[in-house]
C-alpha cells in the first residue's frame, strides 16, 4: 500500500533537487557572464538595464532574473518591475575574494556528469579512476572553492589552532603541502611566513603548472615551489610542518601517505590533516553541506580507490 503524503514529500525532495540542478547552470551562467557583479551594490535595476551593464541580450537576461527570483538567488520589486541583489546575496554570488561565494563549486558537479561513463565503469569493475583521468572542470573547481576559505580562516584560524606552530613558521621551517591542487594554500602561508619555506606536492601535473603561475603572480616563487609526486614518495626530510588540505581522504592509499609522512616529519614536527570546522550553524544547513560533501567524496574520492595515488 502507497503512503500519499510520504510520497508526495518525497517527490517534493526529488523534484527540489531537480530544480537546484537547473539552479546550478543559472548560477555558473550568471557568474560567468558578470551578471551578478553588475548588480551587487547598485540596488533595484531593471533587466534592460543589467542587460547593457553586463554586455547581454536583454532577452535571455531577463528569463535568468525570472529564474533567479523564481529560486530566491535574487529579490524583485514588482511595482518598479526591477530586480535588486541583496548585499547577502552577493557576498555569496558577486564577491570572488569573499570566504563564502559558491559559484565556482558548480564546476564539481558539473564534472562528474563528465565522468559519468568512468563513474558508471569503476562502480561494475571495482576499479578506480585516477585523479588526474577526471573532467578538468574538476580541478578548477575544487581550487576556486577551497581558495576563498583558505584566505578566510587558514593563517588566521587553522594554524594557531595547532600549539605552537605559527612561532616556528614565523622563525622559519621547511613546509610540505601535500595535495596541494593549485597551490592556493601554500601561496597563502608563504605570502604570511616569508622566513619558512614551502614544498607544494600534486599527482597532477596540470595543476601544479597552474601552482607555479599562480605563485609567480603572487611574487612568492623564493620561498615556495612546486613539484608533481605521489603523496608516498615525495623528496625531502625534516618537515616542520606537513599539510594535507582536503585530500588525505580522497587518495587511493592514505595509509601510505600517513607513513610517508611520519618518515619525513622532523622530530618536532606537527603532522596536519585539515581543520575540523564546527560552527553553530542552522540545522538544515548543516545537513545539506553533509549531503553535498557525501555525494562528492563518492563520486571523487571512492572513484579512486585502487587507482594511483
Amino acid at each position: 500500500m502507497i503512503n500519499q503524503a510520504k510520497l508526495e514529500s518525497f517527490l517534493g525532495r526529488a523534484i527540489a533537487d531537480l530544480s537546484a540542478g537547473y539552479g546550478g547552470v543559472m548560477v555558473s551562467l550568471g557568474s560567468k557572464l558578470g551578471l551578478y557583479k553588475a548588480m551587487a551594490g547598485v540596488g533595484p535595476i531593471s533587466a534592460r538595464e543589467l542587460a547593457v551593464r553586463a554586455g547581454c541580450a536583454e532577452r535571455y537576461v531577463r528569463e535568468w532574473l525570472n529564474a533567479q527570483v523564481a529560486g530566491g538567488y535574487v529579490e524583485y520589486h514588482a511595482l518598479s518591475e526591477t530586480y535588486e541583489l541583496s548585499p547577502e546575496q552577493a557576498m555569496v554570488l558577486a564577491d570572488e575574494d569573499s570566504p563564502v561565494f559558491l559559484p565556482h563549486a558548480w564546476e564539481v558537479p558539473a564534472s562528474m556528469w563528465f565522468d559519468e561513463d568512468k563513474a558508471i565503469e569503476a562502480f561494475r569493475t571495482g576499479k578506480g579512476v585516477a585523479w588526474g583521468d577526471h573532467d578538468g572542470r574538476l580541478y578548477c573547481g575544487v581550487a576556486a572553492f577551497y581558495r576563498n576559505a583558505y584566505r578566510g580562516s587558514l593563517v588566521s584560524e587553522w594554524l594557531p589552532a595547532l600549539d605552537g606552530i605559527v612561532d616556528k613558521l614565523d622563525a622559519g621551517i621547511t613546509v610540505a603541502d601535500v595535495g596541494c591542487g593549485h597551490g592556493h594554500s601554500s601561496i597563502l602561508m608563504a605570502q604570511a611566513f616569508p622566513r619558512s619555506q614551502f614544498h607544494g606536492f600534486d599527482v597532477h601535473p596540470a595543476s601544479i603548472d597552474e601552482a607555479r603561475r599562480n605563485a609567480a603572480e603572487a611574487g612568492v616563487v623564493e620561498r615556495v615551489a612546486f613539484d608533481a609526486a605521489r603523496a608516498s614518495d615525495y623528496p625531502g626530510r625534516n618537515y616542520g610542518l606537513i599539510c594535507f588540505f582536503d585530500c588525505l581522504h580522497d587518495m587511493g592509499d592514505p595509509l601510505a601517505a600517513a607513513r610517508h609522512a611520519a618518515e619525513v616529519l622532523a622530530p618536532d614536527g606537527t603532522p596536519n590533516t585539515g581543520p575540523a570546522i564546527c560552527r553553530r550553524i542552522d540545522n538544515a544547513m548543516v545537513k545539506a553541506v553533509a549531503r553535498a560533501f557525501r555525494w562528492r567524496e563518492m563520486l571523487v574520492g571512492i572513484e579512486i580507490r585502487r587507482a594511483q595515488l
